[in-house]
């Protein structure tokens, strides 16, 4: 009862109708959509994909900017250059959001100074979505962020480098490397079964080359699919 008044996605033990004659890139494709690197500022994989996906070291500003135009609770993080890329693991969007609250209290993107452990990144059930402060000036804090990474450019023992004079996060110690993936054929049905044995809460899609092509979540598994998607 409390499950269906709070509208959880649950995950019920028989697959609905109409899901065993399909696969995973038939659901997953239509699910996260995005735009062009061009017009984003980066955070898609518009020649591959809708999906919006982060790189293992991104500015500042680029993060700030994913998190305001999508409302996805995770992101594929991809490592590749131009059309050769392929998913190398996947950063839940609290841990990104906990990172950049932490970068712009402490005024820096050097992971040894925000010394940011697992108890940082706890998510009790009463507060599921993390949300950026809201007490700080902004654009003071990027600026300060960023002369402070222009400024030691030079130090080869930081985690911090400069890129047209914009700090660079590096979030390679924060992604989750042994996450679970799919080929794009793979059945739906089995999809189902193993959301409901594991407990999963994102499924990314991938093709033959690793890249990621959608995500599916448990509310994808609630669709009426020999209605809505067929």
């Amino acid at each position: 009862l409390h499950v269906e008044i709070q509208c959880m996605p649950f995950v019920e033990a028989s697959p609905p109708l109409g899901m065993e004659n399909m696969v995973a890139v038939q659901v997953a494709s239509g699910v996260v959509r995005g735009h062009s690197d061009q017009e984003e500022g980066g955070g898609s994989l518009g020649g591959i994909s809708h999906v919006r996906a982060v790189n293992r070291q991104m500015t500042v500003q680029s993060l700030l900017h994913l998190l305001a135009t999508s409302v996805h609770g995770g992101y594929p993080v991809v490592l590749g250059k131009d059309q050769n890329y392929r998913m190398v693991g996947f950063l839940l969007r609290n841990r990104l959001v906990t990172i950049l609250n932490a970068i712009l209290v402490k005024g820096t993107t050097n992971n040894k100074l925000l010394n940011l452990t697992e108890g940082h990144f706890a998510v009790t059930l009463n507060s599921k979505r993390t949300k950026l402060i809201r007490d700080v000036n902004m654009n003071a804090a990027i600026d300060k962020i960023n002369e402070r990474a222009a400024s030691t450019m030079d130090d080869t023992t930081s985690s911090v480098t400069g890129v047209g004079e914009q700090a660079v996060v590096d979030l390679s110690p924060y992604v989750d490397r042994s996450t679970l993936t799919v080929q794009v054929g793979f059945p739906m049905s089995k999809v189902y079964t193993l959301f409901r044995s594991l407990g999963l809460r994102h499924l990314c899609v991938v093709n033959e080359e690793g890249a990621p092509v959608g995500i599916l979540t448990r509310k994808e598994l609630m669709c009426a699919f020999d209605r809505d998607l067929m």
